[in-house]
């Protein structure tokens, strides 16, 4: 069985998201993300003005870059725990 969701339905998940991003509620916008990944799961293609898409992209590309800092970032705290773990003891 299946449920349709109006445009006016999807469009107020994004006035909550808004709302929640407004007001720093994180947990707030986890749930706001779940109901948008099982829309975008349900319709697996969305069509959208380029404007929107061009944003799209800039903003996956910006998490991507800061996902990459991160992930750098761990590696290079790893390696130097390493590093200092082979140290041998002071005294």
């Amino acid at each position: 069985m299946t449920m349709k969701l109006s445009l006016e339905e999807i469009n107020y998940i994004l006035f909550l998201a808004q709302v929640a991003v407004d007001n720093n509620k994180p947990h707030m916008l986890r749930e706001i993300i779940q109901c948008l990944i099982y829309i975008a799961k349900a319709n697996g293609e969305v069509e959208v003005p380029r404007v929107v898409g061009e944003q799209v992209h800039a903003i996956i590309a910006h998490i991507e870059a800061e996902l990459r800092e991160d992930s750098e970032r761990l590696r290079e705290i790893h390696h130097n725990l390493d590093q200092y773990g082979r140290r041998s003891p002071l005294g």
